[in-house]
């Protein structure tokens, strides 16, 4: 399949630089021996990566992954079975090698057919250059078979390619799974696009240990749940009885009352609660003992002023300047 769309890619660039009145059978078995050139150095590459992805499992017959088409299936032994719609795929491996047979065969007969027009029919009797591209007329009879092919069989190759990539899809995201975890539906996707990126890939993620894949999403949904509680539960109590505003650090509500059990209000030494404790009086030294409440030192000095009046005989004047 990838040799075909090399194939086909080389054709273009040779038609394009040189005109489509100078493609002949030559041009043609160049694009074809530089699409067999880059595939086999891709194969190999991918072979060498698939061969120690089975060495570090202790699989047996590993050099089956060098053989073209059993690589396929021994792919699918190593990917295990794959998801399909919530759905299990036992042997992704080998449905996937026998799309591939299929399709490499429709792409051969397709370059076959191309290559015998341009050589056997390529002459100026039977090939003719329209608007349309290359035409052929006045063809023998097994030369119109030949072309009737070559018209249809764009369309054939586009529905085994069609069921050749969504297998070889299915078989990827197997594999990437247990190979590439974080980055599976990328790699996948970018050999959907791309098919000659697969044997890049598969080559770098070579030296990965392969995980069991169910294992390590639930792993990370525990730790998610775990991340999650220890947000809403800061202090470790159940996160659905108690919430971290209800109570505070130390079991009681941080405007209920205090840290340390009491009121922020209520007076220390006693009294009823809301009212301030008594204060001293700023301007207590000023009075006649120096010391009380001013209520206490305004009697004192009535009762001073009362003994001094009965000692004068009860005057008041005896210390007139005047008397």
């Amino acid at each position: 399949m990838e040799i075909y769309i090399i194939y086909r890619a080389f054709v273009s660039i040779f038609a394009t630089v040189r005109g489509l009145e100078q493609v002949d059978g030559k041009m043609l078995f160049t694009a074809l021996g530089i699409g067999g050139g880059i595939w086999l150095v891709l194969f190999v590459l991918q072979g060498f990566g698939l061969y120690a992805m089975a060495k570090k499992r202790e699989m047996k017959n590993k050099w089956l992954v060098f053989v073209p088409f059993a690589s396929v299936w021994y792919m699918g032994k190593l990917a295990g079975s794959c998801d399909v719609f919530g759905k299990k795929m036992k042997r992704p491996g080998l449905y996937t090698m026998i799309s591939q047979v299929v399709t490499v065969l429709v792409c051969s007969a397709a370059i076959a057919v191309e290559i015998l027009l341009f050589t056997t029919y390529g002459t100026e009797e039977y090939k003719v250059i329209g608007e349309y591209g290359v035409q052929w007329s006045n063809l023998p009879p097994a030369g119109r078979y030949a072309f009737n092919f070559y018209v249809i069989s764009d369309y054939i190759i586009s529905i085994v390619e069609l069921v050749y990539l969504v297998l070889l899809f299915i078989l990827l995201m197997g594999l990437y799974k247990k190979y590439y975890t974080r980055g599976y539906m990328l790699l996948s996707f970018l050999a959907l696009f791309i098919p000659m990126s697969r044997y890049i890939a598969i080559f770098v993620i070579r030296n990965n240990k392969a995980i069991d894949y169910e294992a390590y999403m639930r792993a990370r949904r525990e730790e998610f749940i775990r991340r999650q509680q220890q947000q809403q539960n800061p202090y470790g109590r159940p996160p659905y009885n108690q919430g971290p505003y209800n109570q505070g650090p130390y079991n009681q509500g941080p405007y209920n009352q205090s840290p340390y059990g009491q009121n922020p209000y209520q007076p220390p030494y006693g009294g009823q609660q809301g009212t301030p404790p008594p204060q001293e009086d700023p301007f207590s030294e000023f009075s006649s003992k120096g010391s009380g409440t001013p209520k206490q030192s305004e009697e004192n000095r009535e009762n001073a002023s009362g003994e001094d009046t009965k000692k004068s005989g009860g005057s008041s004047d005896s210390d007139d300047l005047f008397g």
